[in-house]
């Protein structure tokens, strides 16, 4: 025992504390995981920081996401996500915000994902 702290204090809170990086389907880096939000229907969003520094915080739909190897991968693309609506930052979203991000994602839903590395042709 320091200064009134265990030993293992420090060691435990950084291994506690582990950030969660967000995939696309293409496996490309969206951003950093921080958070959840329920929308009235029940519907599970995260909240994602993405841009320079994690400057911008949008949410992005649970549904069809997968843990894959220590990452969590969407169903949506990267572009989609930084496109998406700004929101409020409560747990429960609004009915409103709910519907204008159901909106966003279903409106690019039918595009097929681009293959972010092509095989070429032998």
């Amino acid at each position: 025992m320091r200064d009134g702290y265990a030993a293992g204090t420090m060691l435990d809170q950084r291994l506690t504390k582990r950030d969660i990086f967000v995939l696309d389907g293409t496996f490309g880096l969206v951003g950093r995981l921080d958070g959840l939000h329920i929308d009235p229907d029940g519907g599970a969003w995260a909240t994602v920081h993405c841009g320079t520094f994690g400057a911008r915080t949008r949410l992005v739909p649970l549904r069809g996401a997968q843990w894959w190897s220590g990452y969590l991968r969407i169903a949506c693309s990267r572009h989609q996500v930084r496109t998406a609506p700004e929101t409020d930052d409560e747990v429960l979203l609004d009915a409103e915000d709910a519907e204008a991000l159901r909106e966003h994602y279903s409106a690019v839903a039918d595009e097929a994902p681009q293959p972010r590395f092509q095989r070429p042709d032998l």
